[in-house]
């Protein structure tokens, strides 16, 4: 084997070696993503759970408020309005 075909063929391992690498850097970034999506996907989805039942507790105690019983109350149905709308 030539000089030349020889330093080329080291090279070329040295290369098949870097990209093996690179590629399984990839492969544990992409399962790390993978991961990390599901974790807020799975955040996500409790957070919409809890602003529903947020909304339905809002609703019922809206309900039962009249406008001349909110001083008294201390203002309670506008504070739920508010949270309802802020969120």
């Amino acid at each position: 084997m030539e000089d030349k075909e020889f330093k080329a063929l080291i090279e070329l391992r040295k290369v098949k070696r870097e990209s093996q690498e690179i590629h399984n850097e990839f492969l544990q970034k992409q399962e790390e993503d993978k991961d990390a999506l599901e974790s807020v996907t799975r955040e996500l989805e409790s957070l919409r759970s809890n602003l529903g039942e947020l909304n339905l507790w809002i609703g019922d105690n809206k309900s039962g408020m009249c406008p001349e019983d909110w001083e008294e109350k201390g203002r309670r149905s506008e504070y739920l309005l508010m949270i309802q709308y802020r969120i």
